[in-house]
C-alpha cells in the first residue's frame, strides 16, 4: 500500500460485536434479567425458586428454596435480592450470603428485607429492610470490598431520606414507595413514588451528593402538564388529602385533568429494574390521551436532560428497558403473556425495528428467532396447522451486546415461560490486528467514499458494532449514501492483511 495516504484517520473503536450465540429453555425456566455483559442471565419462577444461567459456560442453576426475589446481576455473576424472606445476594447460582450488617432499626430487630441493586463492583447495595412487625425502610450499605462480606466491621450503612411530599405539582404524601435498582457506580438510587389518592405515580432518584448526604429529585414530572403549570403561571389546587366530600375529589380530578398535558405514567417493576446501568435512562410506560397520541406507550426518561421521549411507532406498549447505548426495546400488547417486540432508539422513536428482523440483520442471518418462536394455535377446516410468531417480552443486557426475551405459549396445556438467551459475542477486530490503515476521502463525507487501492472483504459496521454493509471486492470508491449520518468503523482486506478505519457520514 503506497504511503502517501491522502487521510490516515485514527482507530477509536477497538472491538466490533459480530459474532454471536443463541441459548433457550422451554422447561419452565424463567430468565428475566441480565448482566451488562450479557454472560449471565437470572429471574424466579413465579417468584418462587431462583433460576440462573451461565452462558459461556453453559450451566444452568436452581435455588432449593421457593422463596426468591432477584433484582440485578452484575457482570461477575452476583445476583442481589432475597432468599426466604432475607436480603442477600446469590454468588454464581451457588452459595447464598445473607445481607447481616445491620441487626437492629431504631433498637428494633431486623425481621427481614431484600436487596434492590447493587454497584457494578457489589461493594454498594440498597435494600428495603423489615422491621418493627412490618414497617419497611431504605438503607444504603457499602462495603471496603467485596471479599470482606462476612467481615462486619467492613460495612457502613445509613438510612436514606424518605420523601414525605411529592412537592412539585401534586404534593402529595405517598401511598407506598418502592426502591427499584442502583448505578454502577453506586451514586444513584431509583424510586417509584405513588400518590396518596393511588391515582397517579412518578419515578425519583435518590442522587449521592456528598459521603452520606443524599438528595431527593423527581425527574420529568413538568413533563406531565400544560405549559402554565409547569412554569408557575397556574398553581395547582389545594392538596387532595384534604378532600372530604365526594363533590370535593370530583371537581380536584377534573381540575387536575385539565391542567395535565395527557401522560400519566404507568410504572411497573420490572420496568424500572431494567433501567440503565449508568442511571441516566428510566423506562417507563406512559398512557397517552392528548392530540398527539391515544393509547399505551413505550417511553424513556432522560434523567439528565429531565425529558421524556414517546416512542409513538409501536401503540399499545408496556413494559420496556433501554440499554447504555440508548437502545430501546419495546414489547406489545401490553396486557398479554404472548408478545412481540420492537427494537428503537432514543434518537429516533417514531422508528422501530421488529426483533426478529433486527437479530437477523445483527447476525447475518445466522440466528432466526422466528423459527424458534413460531406457535401452532390451531387447525383450519382441512386440519391444516395454522401458526403464530411472536418474540416475546425482550429485555436487554445494559452494554447491550445480548437480551433476552421470554414467551407463554397459549395453545399449549402447560403454560411456562419459554427463554431465549441471545448474546452478540466479541470476535475483536482491534489495532493490532490491522497491519495497515486505511485511506479514504473525502472523510466526512457526504456518500460517497474514493479509496487508494481495491479492496477485499469489505465491512461496515456501527458504533454499536452491528454490520450495516458487506461488500466482497470494492473497486476505488463506494456510494455509502443509503448509510444514515453517524460514524462508522470501516474494515477492510489488502493482500490478506487487516485493515481498518472510521469513517463519518454527515448529511
Amino acid at each position: 500500500m503506497k504511503k502517501n495516504l491522502l487521510l490516515i484517520v485514527a482507530i477509536l473503536f477497538s472491538a466490533i460485536t459480530v459474532a454471536q450465540t443463541l441459548d433457550f429453555t422451554k422447561d419452565g425456566r424463567h430468565y428475566y434479567i441480565a448482566s451488562p455483559n450479557g454472560r449471565y442471565f437470572t429471574g424466579t419462577v413465579n417468584e418462587g425458586p431462583g433460576c440462573f444461567f451461565d452462558a459461556e459456560t453453559d450451566q444452568h442453576y436452581a435455588t432449593e428454596s421457593d422463596s426468591v426475589l432477584i433484582y440485578a446481576v452484575n457482570n461477575d455473576g452476583i445476583a442481589c435480592g432475597s432468599l426466604d424472606g432475607f436480603a442477600g445476594i446469590w454468588v454464581r447460582g451457588g452459595e447464598w450470603k445473607m445481607l447481616t450488617a445491620l441487626e437492629s432499626i431504631n433498637r428494633k430487630p431486623i425481621e427481614g428485607g431484600e436487596i434492590c441493586g447493587m454497584s457494578a463492583d457489589a461493594t454498594k447495595f440498597v435494600a428495603l429492610m423489615r422491621y418493627d412487625g412490618g414497617k419497611v425502610i431504605p438503607v444504603y450499605f457499602e462495603l471496603d470490598k467485596f471479599e470482606n462480606w462476612d467481615d462486619k466491621n467492613a460495612w457502613t450503612f445509613s438510612t436514606l431520606p424518605t420523601p414525605t411530599k411529592e412537592d412539585l405539582i401534586y404534593k402529595q404524601s405517598p401511598q407506598f414507595i418502592q426502591v427499584c435498582g442502583m448505578n454502577y457506580d453506586g451514586t444513584r438510587i431509583l424510586g417509584r413514588y405513588l400518590l396518596y389518592d393511588g391515582k397517579r405515580e412518578v419515578p425519583f432518584i435518590w442522587q449521592k451528593e456528598v459521603e452520606d448526604v443524599w438528595s431527593i429529585k423527581f425527574v420529568a414530572e413538568r413533563c406531565l402538564f400544560i405549559e402554565d403549570v409547569a412554569n408557575g403561571t397556574i398553581s395547582f389546587p389545594d392538596n387532595r388529602e384534604d378532600m372530604i366530600t365526594s363533590d370535593e375529589i370530583v371537581d380536584y380530578d377534573m381540575t387536575r385533568e385539565a391542567y395535565e398535558a395527557g401522560y400519566l405514567y404507568d410504572l411497573s417493576p420490572y420496568s424500572l429494574f431494567s433501567w440503565t446501568g449508568s442511571g441516566r435512562y428510566i423506562p417507563v410506560c406512559v398512557n397517552v390521551l392528548n392530540d398527539f397520541a391515544s393509547g399505551d406507550y413505550a417511553a424513556v426518561i432522560d434523567v439528565d436532560r429531565d425529558t421524556l421521549v414517546v416512542f409513538t411507532a409501536v401503540p399499545g406498549a408496556g413494559t420496556v428497558s433501554i440499554n447504555d447505548k440508548g437502545e430501546v426495546m419495546i414489547y406489545t400488547p401490553k396486557m398479554s403473556t404472548f408478545r412481540t417486540s420492537y427494537v428503537s432508539s432514543i434518537d429516533n422513536p417514531t422508528e422501530a425495528t421488529q426483533l426478529f428482523d433486527y437479530v437477523e440483520q445483527c447476525t447475518n442471518g445466522k440466528i432466526d428467532l422466528l423459527e424458534h418462536m413460531t406457535y401452532q394455535r390451531d387447525v383450519d377446516f382441512d386440519g391444516n396447522p395454522l401458526y403464530q410468531s411472536a418474540s416475546g417480552s425482550a429485555v436487554w443486557a445494559n452494554e447491550g451486546n445480548a437480551f433476552v426475551t421470554f414467551n407463554y405459549d397459549e395453545w399449549n396445556e402447560t403454560l411456562v415461560p419459554q427463554c431465549f438467551m441471545v448474546r452478540f459475542a466479541e470476535n475483536t477486530v482491534s489495532v493490532d490486528n490491522a497491519t495497515e490503515q486505511l485511506a479514504v476521502y473525502p472523510n466526512p463525507t457526504s456518500g460517497m467514499i474514493y479509496l487508494e487501492c481495491q479492496l477485499e472483504n469489505v465491512v461496515i459496521y456501527d458504533v454499536a458494532g452491528r454490520q450495516v454493509y458487506a461488500q466482497s471486492f470494492a473497486e476505488q470508491s463506494l456510494d455509502l449514501s443509503v448509510l444514515g449520518a453517524g460514524t462508522y468503523v470501516f474494515t477492510a482486506q489488502l493482500n490478506g492483511e487487516n485493515i481498518i478505519t472510521k469513517v463519518m457520514i454527515t448529511k
